[in-house]
């Protein structure tokens, strides 16, 4: 697969821009660590996102403020990953 072999990060974000993609490219996609198209995929409304890159996208997401956005506002975000997200996005705030 062209993902796996290390596709450019501009193509990379185009493909995350497609409609309907399914959750194997998806997770591939999440694979490369690549921001700006975990972004993409985020914003994408139709991508079907596995629990298991909502898992990895939620480890990029403690560094990238957009990102943590992006994934809070998807409607099919696990609520098991949404509560973990915002309890820790809670402490991270709250500094005595």
């Amino acid at each position: 697969m062209l993902i796996a072999r290390g596709m450019k990060s501009n193509k990379l974000a185009a493909v995350a821009r497609r409609p309907k993609i399914d959750t194997q490219i998806v997770d591939a996609i999440v694979e490369t660590g690549e921001a700006q198209a975990i972004q993409d995929i985020l914003g994408n409304k139709t991508a079907e996102i596995s629990n298991n890159a909502f898992d990895q996208i939620s480890d990029h997401a403690q560094t990238h403020e957009q990102m943590q956005h992006l994934m809070v506002s998807r409607d099919d975000l696990p609520i098991r990953r949404s509560c973990e997200f915002h309890v820790s996005s809670m402490a991270a705030l709250w500094k005595p």
